[in-house]
């Protein structure tokens, strides 16, 4: 295979097999800090909702208290509800973690010839790890991208 491979259809695009594992090295480190920061983000937007919500009662029955500033604070736990529902930051971090999770078990395995790798020549393992990791990378490419994981199971009946 002369430590160089053709990455999908295209004639034109050249790896190197080190190339290819720096790359995927990087993928799994992206979605490691963005399920990190989703996972922030969502932790944030919910304790702005809860206190909030919870504050905008009691400031309402003190008379002191301008009612300019219960509805700023309705404003923001409105906004923040909204930002939460589209974006949902929760299932985005899960399914990015989830990413992380596979990809990193994945290239462990190959660098530590476990697995499917164990009994492989370094050639035989690449190519194996090649078609791994494009299936991988395809798998939450779909399912970070629509927002939805894939069916595991075609037979399953939803309830």
């Amino acid at each position: 295979m002369d430590n160089q491979i053709k990455k999908g259809s295209e004639q034109h695009s050249i790896m190197t097999a080190e190339r290819f594992i720096y790359d995927f090295r990087k993928q799994i480190r992206l979605h490691q800090r963005v399920a990190t920061t989703d996972g922030y983000i969502h932790n944030t937007l919910q304790f702005l909702i809860i206190t909030g919500a919870a504050s905008v009662p009691i400031l309402l029955t003190i008379n002191s208290v301008p009612k300019l500033y219960p509805t700023i604070i309705s404003l923001a736990v409105a906004v923040a509800t909204g930002l939460v529902n589209i974006y949902r930051y929760k299932e985005r971090s899960l399914l990015r973690f989830e990413a992380f999770r596979d990809m990193s078990r994945e290239m462990n395995l190959y660098d530590l010839h476990e697995g499917s790798y164990k009994e492989l020549d370094p050639e035989k393992a690449f190519s194996l790890f090649f078609k791994q990791a494009e299936e991988l990378q395809n798998k939450h490419f779909q399912s970070g991208f629509f927002g939805d994981k894939p069916k595991q199971n075609s037979n399953q009946v939803d309830a």
